[in-house]
């Protein structure tokens, strides 16, 4: 496995981690992971009882994602991006949350997890440094003016990771797929 490679597999574990950490707080339970099948990236178990999780960082542009991996990257020169100063932050993570959670939901290759488990958990994290409550007001905005026409049903529920003083703080993304409304609380 590249560095790049064990730098994100890392980096996804430790999500996952604490999303099931934050999941089972919720809900009562002991799910942790015992398989990394690639999709989903985690297999998880609570007694006879099986959840799939599929996860992705949202960065407000590419140049921004190639920055934060290279400087923790063994070997890799840190790369810094040329935007400067950052017009329409919020804004830009908004289009780039909606693209990523459009990209997911309409994936094909979830299918066979769907059909052994039945439907999984899209967990999504933010990845941008100027993140905050104006940044939740726009996506949330964004979504509400979306209908992903595409989804094909395979997640039971979405949530967005956010840093926050103790670690990742979860929130449930609620969102509408056509004649139906989907993410709500277990």
């Amino acid at each position: 496995m590249k560095p790049r490679e064990k730098i994100q597999q890392s980096h996804e574990d430790a999500v996952i981690d604490q999303f099931l950490s934050w999941y089972n707080s919720k809900h009562r339970t002991e799910f942790k992971a015992f398989e990394k099948p690639e999709p989903p990236d985690a297999l998880a178990r609570d007694k006879d009882k099986v959840i799939w999780i599929e996860h992705a960082d949202i960065y407000r542009s590419w140049e921004e994602a190639r920055e934060e991996r290279s400087a923790v990257t063994p070997g890799e020169t840190p790369y810094e991006r040329q935007e400067h100063p950052i017009f329409e932050p919020d804004k830009r993570v908004s289009a780039a949350f909606i693209a990523t959670m459009d990209m997911k939901l309409s994936k094909d290759s979830y299918e066979k997890w769907y059909e052994k488990y039945g439907q999984g958990i899209l967990v999504l994290t933010e990845r941008d440094p100027l993140f905050d409550q104006s940044t939740w007001d726009s996506m949330s905005s964004e979504l509400d003016s979306c209908s992903f026409e595409n989804d094909k049903g395979y997640f039971k529920e979405a949530f967005l990771g956010y840093r926050s003083r103790d670690g990742l703080a979860f929130i449930e993304i609620e969102y509408k797929i056509p004649n139906k409304i989907t993410g709500a609380d277990v």
